[in-house]
């Protein structure tokens, strides 16, 4: 019998917690593993072998077409951007919640416009433990207050989907806020678990690149030479400082503030603590969510040419990608009682804006080198591929260079078990992590067709070198 064990030894676990959330004898529980990722740890003894937590599992696969058919019964005509019904650039009117939030205050306002209105009966969110600030708490807030505490991007893996027994278990409908790999998780539940469907109201979808493990604040904490014991407040991004887009705040117990650049707190570090499985991930824009979110960087709607010169906005704004009526009846309605100001974004500039070939192009170099060396891929039925003629033929030049890159992401996954390879990024100063780190963002597919290329599915077989059959 087959279980969430072969996932995990596969190196394909996302860390979604779907398999807890959905197991019907509470065999499972997620705990933070030697990659610093959490897994799913099985208790044989009370595991029926009913096989329930491969079916769920987004981690090994995802059927893309089954998935957007049953949602909303075609594929996406714009392959890149996945269904869409409007897009926006917006922010928060009110001005506690957008001073905050780590963008516009698009996903709290939502939530606390949903249950004061009575749209939903609370919503399923992501904040850090009070006692613990660098461990993660998933709740239902059915407040502001409660909304409130969990302002802000949680960068790393959390096993949001297991709250989905909790939901099943109370009464009323909840909108539930999560990652690509989150909501895939719950999305394949819908097809197993009966009224699961029926619980959510709305899915609320983050923008994501990829999360950190958690040996990286580890060495953050090393880098400003504090103990995690005497921190009491950490948030990735915070714009107290130098305002949007956000730098790194931590504060001690006895009240000092240690404000860090995004650079030197997230960029550099990123291609050293990032779960291998992300790079395996083709969704970064949320694209079975009602509706999805992520910073926005379009210079026009800051009044800007550049977006250097949007930088360090007082609060910023959010790109809001509306995918499904029920998400737009809500978010109409938050337009026209004012507390949601938005202006209309192009598709061009939203892709430029959330740069998504990066990711679902560059998922099939992650795909190859994997396969080369032995690994296994997770199977989404479908390949991404370039439309233009002239574009595939860079793509194709770069391809070595763009599986160095993927062996990199594999190779310090693997490593970040080993205590003397963490030493070794503990004491390297973070200047040289960037240096060194020249493949940070998938740089060999960020040329020329980054962001305005068309992108187009194939079938999965790459020798038929045809599009597949809708």
């Amino acid at each position: 019998m087959l279980n969430i064990r072969e996932v995990v030894s596969r190196k394909l676990c996302t860390g979604c917690g779907i398999c807890k959330g959905i197991c019907p004898v509470c065999a499972i529980e997620m705990m933070i593993d030697e990659y610093g990722i959490f897994t799913p740890q099985i208790d044989s003894e009370k595991c029926v072998d009913c096989e329930l937590c491969m079916k769920v599992c987004p981690g090994h696969e995802f059927d893309y077409v089954h998935h957007m058919q049953k949602l909303h019964g075609k594929l996406p005509d714009n392959v890149a951007i996945g269904p869409i019904i409007k897009a926006y650039a917006g922010y928060a009117a009110d001005k506690s919640v957008l001073d905050i939030s780590q963008s516009g205050g698009f996903v709290s306002a939502l939530l606390i416009y949903g249950i004061e209105n009575k749209l939903f009966d609370g919503a399923v969110v992501t904040s850090w433990n009070e006692k613990n600030p660098f461990e993660p708490s998933v709740y239902i807030a059915k407040t502001k207050d409660e909304v409130l505490k969990a302002v802000g991007s949680k960068y790393n893996p959390v096993p949001v989907a297991a709250i989905a027994n909790k939901i099943l278990k109370s009464d009323g409908r909840y909108a539930f806020v999560g990652t690509p790999c989150q909501i895939q998780g719950m999305r394949k539940a819908e097809d197993y678990v009966k009224g699961l469907a029926d619980k959510i109201a709305l899915y609320v979808g983050l923008h994501c690149l990829s999360v950190f493990n958690y040996h990286y604040h580890d060495q953050i904490l090393h880098k400003i030479k504090k103990a995690k014991s005497e921190i009491s407040y950490f948030r990735f991004r915070d714009k107290k400082w130098r305002g949007w887009p956000c730098d790194m705040l931590l504060k001690t117990k006895s009240g000092e503030t240690v404000n860090l650049t995004g650079t030197f707190s997230r960029l550099d570090a990123r291609s050293y603590f990032s779960n291998w499985r992300c790079q395996l991930c083709f969704d970064k824009f949320n694209e079975f969510s009602d509706v999805s979110c992520g910073d926005c960087r379009i210079p026009i709607h800051y009044g800007k040419s550049t977006m250097s010169e949007a930088y360090y906005h007082v609060n910023g704004k959010s790109d809001i990608v509306i995918r499904s009526v029920r998400a737009n009846d809500v978010i109409e309605k938050m337009i026209a009682d004012r507390v949601l100001y938005v202006e209309e974004s192009e598709i061009k500039a939203l892709l430029s804006s959330v740069a998504i070939a990066e990711k679902k192009i560059g998922v099939n170099y992650a795909k190859r080198f994997i396969e080369k060396i032995g690994g296994t891929a997770p199977d989404y039925g479908v390949k991404f591929d370039i439309c233009e003629e002239k574009n595939r033929k860079i793509n194709k030049a770069w391809k070595n260079y763009s599986e160095l890159v993927a062996g990199h992401y594999y190779f310090c996954h693997s490593m970040i078990k080993y205590r003397a390879f963490t030493y070794l990024l503990k004491i390297t100063p973070h200047k040289l992590l960037g240096r060194w780190a020249v493949i940070r963002h998938w740089k060999s597919i960020q040329f020329a067709f980054r962001n305005e290329c068309d992108i187009r599915i194939v079938a999965n077989n790459e020798k038929t070198n045809r599009e597949r059959s809708l």
